[in-house]
């Protein structure tokens, strides 16, 4: 969910919405194509001292009403902390991306986590760390030549001092016991679908997520988040999605990168055998 010549217009030809009114109607188009839960642009770029249009406040409320009235959930992006506020009022079920013009305050933090409201960070965007992945032993040999290229393009928006308001925020959700997940944002400069997320496991134990924790995030954490009761644990009748590791990534979060086996539904794939 988008206003026009907002953020997500400048990739395709996509619908949008501007009023209110409307929003039960496009939230009921987008599930009949398909859609799964809505996620919607919540997010005007000032934090980056530029503005573009965004939904308005109104009908940001009026799709995520909408959306929960038609039982799927509501995701935000949101990147600074007065926009925070509004979604978080409004009751949503997640929100994509930290903020980078303040760490939210005492209530706002209370207010998420009396509200069950889950946040993605994408820690991954807050340094241009794509190269390390490319020289990594193990992920490196798995990259595609224009993975390597994206992974070396870093082109988030970055404010002065943003990245560290970020971490800091990641800090305080956790201290706070929030349920915060990893996430890539791919196909974004310096990211790559699948590799990225280690690297996002990485950043999450340096601001002092536990390994086992981290872990936990990425897969029954997520699953749970996302209303995914089929897979994310190793449990009989439940979707056999498993990544085989040689090492202990329990106490070296890096060590999930020593792939040794995917199983995807249940299907092997070995390392070396054709399938990155």
């Amino acid at each position: 969910m988008t206003a026009p010549g907002s953020h997500g217009t400048q990739w395709a030809e996509v619908p949008t919405l501007e009023e209110p009114e409307d929003a039960a109607a496009f939230v009921a188009a987008r599930l009949n194509d398909g859609a799964d839960y809505i996620k919607l642009i919540y997010d005007n770029f000032k934090m980056f001292d530029t503005d573009i249009p965004t939904l308005r406040k109104e009908t940001m409320e009026a799709v995520v009403e909408a959306a929960h009235a038609q039982g799927v959930m509501a995701v935000v992006h949101s990147r600074d902390v007065e926009a925070w506020a509004d979604v978080v009022n409004a009751g949503v079920d997640g929100i994509v991306h930290l903020p980078v013009d303040e760490v939210p305050d005492a209530e706002l933090i209370q207010q998420i986590k009396d509200k069950d409201i889950w946040v993605s960070g994408n820690l991954s965007l807050s340094r241009p760390l794509g190269e390390s992945l490319i020289d990594d032993p193990y992920i490196g040999p798995l990259l595609t030549e224009s993975e390597k290229e994206n992974l070396l393009n870093f082109r988030a928006s970055h404010r002065e001092g943003g990245d560290q308001v970020a971490l800091d925020t990641a800090r305080a959700l956790h201290a706070k016991g929030i349920t915060f997940l990893p996430g890539s944002d791919t196909p974004n400069g310096g990211t790559a679908l699948g590799a990225t997320m280690h690297r996002d496991l990485e950043e999450m134990v340096e601001i002092g997520f536990t390994p086992v924790e981290a872990l936990k995030a990425a897969t029954a954490g997520a699953a749970e988040a996302f209303k995914l009761s089929d897979r994310g644990r190793i449990a009989v009748g439940l979707q056999a999605d498993l990544l085989l590791v040689e090492g202990v990534p329990d106490m070296n979060i890096k060590d999930t990168r020593n792939i040794v086996a995917v199983i995807k539904g249940g299907k092997v794939h070995m390392k070396g055998a054709g399938d990155n």
